[in-house]
C-alpha cells in the first residue's frame, strides 16, 4: 500500500463539496466533475474516471491513477469528458492544497477558456482545455 494522500481538513472539503452540490443543478461539466472527485476524496468509493473502488484514507496511486485518467481525457482532441476531467483534476489538485482556486469559484466554461493546465503528464502533454496537448519539448 502506497501512502495516504495529504489533503484539506474534511471541514474545507465539506464546505466546498456542499457549494459544488448546489452548483450542478445547473448541469455544467466541471462543477459535476468537481463534485465527484470531492465526494471521493471525503469518502472512497468507487474513482469517477477509473471505476477503481477504493476505501478511505485514500492512497497517493489511486489518486494518481484518478489524475491519469483526467489527463488522458484532457490531451485528446475530441472528447465529451475534457470539461468534467478538467473539474476533476482541478478540485483534486485544490484538495492537495495544489491549487489555490475553490472549484466552486471557477467560471463553468473556465475549461474552454485556457485555462493552463499546472503539471506535466506520464504521456509527456501540458496543455489547456482548449487547446491540444503537445510533446513536452
Amino acid at each position: 500500500m502506497t501512502a495516504p494522500v495529504v489533503l484539506r481538513s474534511r471541514a474545507a472539503l465539506t464546505a466546498e463539496l456542499d457549494a459544488l452540490t448546489s452548483m450542478t443543478e445547473s448541469g455544467s461539466p466541471f462543477h459535476q466533475g468537481a463534485r465527484d472527485a470531492l465526494r471521493w476524496l471525503l469518502a472512497g468509493g468507487f474513482g469517477p474516471l477509473t471505476g477503481v473502488r477504493t476505501d478511505p484514507p485514500l492512497s497517493m496511486r489511486a489518486v494518481t491513477a484518478e489524475l491519469g485518467a483526467a489527463d488522458t481525457l484532457l490531451c485528446r482532441r475530441q472528447s465529451a469528458g475534457r470539461d468534467y476531467a478538467a473539474g476533476l483534476e482541478h478540485a483534486i489538485m485544490w484538495a492537495e492544497s495544489a491549487g489555490p482556486a475553490k472549484p466552486s469559484q471557477v467560471h463553468a466554461s473556465a475549461g474552454r477558456s485556457g485555462r493552463l493546465r499546472s503539471r506535466d503528464s506520464a504521456s509527456g502533454c501540458r496543455g489547456s482545455v482548449a487547446a491540444p496537448c503537445s510533446p513536452i519539448a
